[in-house]
């Protein structure tokens, strides 16, 4: 493989597993692995349930920036300098907020999947205070918080072949945060920043309830 397909490739899995994706990836995982996970939707409920969180947390989130960049108010769509990350995140956190609230009060949603909006709700306002000060990998924190997400499903289930979609998961992981580093997007310490703070929100929010 030359170089040009190693920056396609790289560009392949950044675009993939963009942070706005993973909420709509993750609980097509849940679906595919372990769909009484999502109760109480029946199988309709679910694509409906799906559906919406693509709806909610990828195409409008990205249809308000793009209109930002065509008033100008963002300069281009790779978001490069801190003000731009800062007003995408909290487009973001305004859409997650309202499905947060519009999945419990009308979708009725269990505990664990309203858990997963609000960990995701503080990892980014948590990524726009840092990012004031130091740009911090945001493809890191959302991927480390899937991870953290299903492996906490894993670990409450114990089913012996849930291991093998986790390890996957892993090495998606593995190959994101690779190829931010190999397109210069990052540098280890922002991809190290993004990855401790997932754990101390996401992994406290999944795994603390389990040993208190």
């Amino acid at each position: 493989m030359n170089l040009k397909q190693l920056d396609y490739l790289a560009k392949a899995i950044s675009l993939f597993l963009h942070p706005l994706l993973i909420p709509t990836l993750t609980f097509i995982l849940i679906y595919f692995t372990l769909p009484e996970f999502l109760v109480p939707y029946s199988d309709q409920n679910i694509i409906f349930f799906i559906s919406l969180v693509f709806i909610t947390t990828y195409l409008l989130p990205v249809l308000t920036i793009y209109g930002l960049y065509l008033t100008g108010l963002v300069k281009t769509l790779y978001l490069d300098k801190p003000s731009e990350r800062i007003i995408a995140l909290g487009i973001s956190i305004i859409f997650y907020s309202f499905i947060s609230y519009f999945l419990y009060t009308r979708l009725r949603a269990n505990q664990q999947i309203l858990l997963f909006f609000l960990a995701s709700v503080i990892s980014m306002i948590s990524g726009a205070i840092v990012t004031a000060f130091e740009k911090i990998s945001l493809h890191t924190i959302a991927i480390t918080g899937m991870i953290l997400y299903y492996g906490s499903i894993c670990f409450r289930s114990q089913i012996a072949t849930l291991m093998w979609p986790f390890v996957g998961l892993v090495l998606a992981g593995g190959f994101l945060m690779s190829a931010r580093l190999y397109l210069n997007k990052h540098t280890p310490v922002q991809v190290l920043y993004g990855f401790i703070l997932a754990v101390i929100i996401s992994g406290g929010l999944f795994f603390i309830k389990d040993f208190f």
